[in-house]
């Protein structure tokens, strides 16, 4: 049983293979077929995980906010290096700061980390380094060897019970993962610089904007954000980075902000939570 254990948690994980947007993009590569049955994969296990954070905090439901957050990541996403990875952004119903790049897509912001940013500037750089996660294959990891999740599967002779198994035990061990332990410190400094310049030099998004919400996080760092310290690099080292960025990519010195739009959708979502 251990063993059987063992071969499932080798199908995903956090090393290892990272996704190839090339042929991710191309139609008529000779790894299309590949990259399609990785790409199901890394969609069900990021699903399956967002289901878990979802199912522990609860959803916001509110139709207005939750478009706004899926345009913005979606119109991110078109000039990432993966413009054909459908986004799906979800708000979940906490007061801790947080924000979870679950794989195949879906990212979940929690209300806290909104009720946290100034603008949509903000926004952008929170989104921009999630999407870095799942650019940058940290998200959800499946082995590049022609179908070997459904492989395992077939010759253990479960079928699709054991491929949703499979799935449901990396989630699990996903879910511990962000919960408890956190990513590596350099996935989450290398998401920052990304993420940092998605952004700004893609989206055209201030620059100083992402850096400020690491600051003022840095600054209200307590207790409620105890998750986050323990998952997370210092403040200081991820500002420092980012100001190094800054200087070494010649990073434009004015960008745009969008205050007002995002303090009006803001509004209708802390306006209907005060109402409950």
């Amino acid at each position: 049983m251990r063993k059987f254990k063992f071969i499932l948690l080798a199908v995903v994980l956090f090393t290892g293979f990272s996704f190839c947007s090339s042929s991710e993009e191309k139609e008529g590569s000779p790894d299309e077929a590949v990259v399609t049955d990785e790409l199901k994969q890394e969609v069900k296990i990021g699903k399956a995980l967002a289901a878990r954070l979802v199912k522990k905090y609860g959803i916001v439901k509110n139709e207005g906010v939750t478009r706004y957050l899926n345009l913005m990541a979606n119109s991110l996403g078109s000039v990432s290096q993966r413009p054909n990875l459908k986004m799906r952004v979800g708000i979940l119903d906490t007061d801790e700061v947080n924000a979870f790049a679950c794989g195949g897509g879906y990212v979940l912001v929690t209300k806290g980390t909104l009720k946290r940013m100034k603008n949509e500037a903000e926004l952008a750089f929170v989104m921009a380094h999630e999407m870095a996660h799942m650019v940058l294959g940290h998200s959800v990891k499946v082995k590049k060897q022609g179908g070997f999740v459904e492989f395992i599967a077939n010759f253990l002779g479960g079928g699709g019970a054991l491929m949703n198994m499979a799935i449901e035990q990396a989630s699990a061990e996903m879910e511990k993962q962000l919960l408890e332990t956190g990513r590596s410190k350099e996935y989450e400094l290398a998401a920052d610089r990304d993420g940092l310049i998605l952004a700004s030099i893609s989206m055209t998004y201030d620059y100083s904007a992402g850096i400020e919400y690491i600051k003022r996080s840095g600054a209200a760092a307590s207790k409620e954000d105890e998750l986050r310290n323990k998952t997370h690099p210092p403040y200081s080292e991820r500002v420092a980075q980012m100001e190094g960025l800054v200087k070494e990519q010649g990073l434009p010195k004015s960008g745009k902000f969008n205050d007002a739009r995002f303090q009006r959708e803001m509004a209708t979502l802390f306006s209907d939570s005060s109402s409950k």
